[in-house]
């Protein structure tokens, strides 16, 4: 036999092989198979078919959505029917008092404000739903820094204030609607003894609470619960902005007479640890010291920093100058100002920062 011929028998049986090999491996099988596609399941008679279990009805995606296609009752692209965010939850107001008023069981709102703790990662000391009450454990308030520098070295600093929340959710005096109250407590680090070259011993005691505080965790809680963030600011400034107002003379009271401003300001001097040496209540002004904080102007950052006295937050107090609180009544409301010992308007800034904290104060 040739070599010609002996490749031939070769190619013959290669092809032989490969044909016999499809077969093996069910290439080109057709629909003829033995496989068979079993029919839906019967459903017994005393049962009913659950609506919308039948594939063949359902809707071709291909083919456009019309008004005939809806069933009767559903609106389209409708969720399940619950109240739009704006009117499930809205901010209210009575004096120096904010909290929400929310659509819903008291025990859902109750959890849906739990969830924004556990999901932030905040640990609770009391999560009570039979009582409504969520507190949560003492937390370090953060250094605020704006920039980049001032965030890096806010690792190594401390406050020196400790805050917690306590939230009550209770059923609302409108049928179907929930109340939810939250208050701020605070514990400041003071210096206990020691000082100079001897050891330094701190401790904790209680510090005043922070309205503005308070008001800001209603926002977030009011996010929690639906509104979105611009809905929440913008119903928070309006409370605000109802209370009490930044003018050209100082800080306007709206709507309120000289003795109900009389008794705001005094509290809102002790709440800001302002000392009010005298008092005239005929005239309306409060004779009081502040100390302006703030850092040096001149010399070296770093080292003014390293040598600030933590118990100052990183400010240093100036000398103690003597101020004059006056308010005075107008159609608007009472108004309040900042004068100096001789009664003039003082525009200086340590009076901008007294006229600050009487407005983060009253608000």
């Amino acid at each position: 036999m040739n070599p010609f011929q002996n490749f031939r028998a070769v190619l013959i049986v290669t092809l032989l092989a490969f044909a016999t090999g499809c077969s093996w491996f069910n290439f080109g099988r057709n629909d003829n198979s033995n496989t068979q596609v079993r029919e839906s399941l019967e459903v017994p008679p005393d049962l009913a078919r659950p609506a919308g279990t039948d594939l063949s009805a359902a809707t071709d995606a291909r083919k456009p959505v019309t008004a005939s296609s809806i069933p009767a009752g559903t609106a389209p692209g409708s969720a399940p029917a619950t109240a739009p965010a704006e009117s499930r939850v809205r901010l209210e107001r009575d004096g120096a008092q904010r909290w929400l008023v929310v659509q819903g069981d008291p025990k859902r709102v109750w959890s849906e404000v739990r969830d924004y703790y556990l999901r932030n990662k905040i640990k609770l000391t009391t999560d009570n739903v039979d009582t409504g009450i969520i507190e949560t454990e003492w937390m370090t308030r953060p250094v605020k820094a704006d920039s980049a520098v001032g965030k890096f070295f806010s690792w190594f600093r401390s406050t020196g204030m400790r805050d917690r929340y306590r939230v009550r959710v209770e059923a609302g005096r409108q049928p179907g609607t929930s109340e939810v109250f939250v208050s701020h407590q605070a514990l400041e680090e003071v210096i206990a003894s020691g000082g100079g070259v001897q050891v330094v011993h701190t401790e904790w005691q209680p510090a005043a609470s922070d309205p503005l505080m308070e008001a800001e965790m209603l926002s977030t809680l009011m996010t929690q619960l639906g509104l979105d963030k611009k809905q929440a600011e913008s119903q928070l400034l309006a409370s605000t902005s109802e209370r009490v107002q930044l003018v050209k003379e100082g800080l306007l009271l709206t709507e309120q007479d000289l003795d109900s401003a009389w008794r705001r300001v005094g509290q809102a001097l002790d709440r800001a640890a302002v000392r009010t040496e005298d008092r005239d209540r005929t005239a309306g002004i409060f004779y009081v010291h502040y100390s302006p904080r703030g850092g040096s102007e001149k010399g070296n950052v770093l080292t003014d920093w390293l040598m600030t006295d933590r118990a100052t937050d990183g400010k240093k107090e100036g000398p103690q100058e003597s101020y004059q609180v006056a308010l005075s009544s107008t159609a608007r409301g009472t108004v309040i100002g900042i004068r100096d010992v001789a009664g003039k308007p003082d525009t200086g800034k340590a009076a901008k920062e007294l006229l600050e904290l009487l407005y983060l104060q009253l608000r």
